[in-house]
């Protein structure tokens, strides 16, 4: 798993943010490629895992956060909100699970 996590974590800081596509691949891949529930304004040195393991090495947090911080700086010199990104984000996921065979079955099953 800590393998996977490095392999997306190179492929996502590899290149520096410049606009807000790569602004919206940076915040989708640490939601679905490093399966976060990302916040902006959450240091990746509050990611934690079971007891209360730090999920990234201090060189992972480091990387992160700096592309974290260009993607901060992009969105500002265009006037876009990252966090309006990050809610379209959270937004599109909860609708797929909506549709998922096993979330209808459980909301069939409150009805019930």
């Amino acid at each position: 798993m800590k393998k996977q996590i490095r392999s997306n974590i190179e492929k996502m800081t590899n290149t520096k943010i410049e606009n807000i596509g790569q602004v919206n691949d940076f915040i989708e891949g640490c939601m679905f490629e490093l399966k976060l529930n990302f916040h902006p304004d959450t240091p990746f040195s509050d990611y934690v895992g079971r007891y209360d393991v730090t999920t990234f090495s201090k060189a992972e947090q480091e990387v992160l956060e700096n592309s974290l911080q260009e993607c901060f700086k992009v969105c500002g010199n265009n006037n876009v909100d990252i966090y309006g990104i990050c809610l379209e984000l959270h937004s599109r996921n909860l609708k797929h699970d909506e549709n998922d065979e096993t979330h209808q079955r459980k909301k069939t099953r409150k009805k019930l």
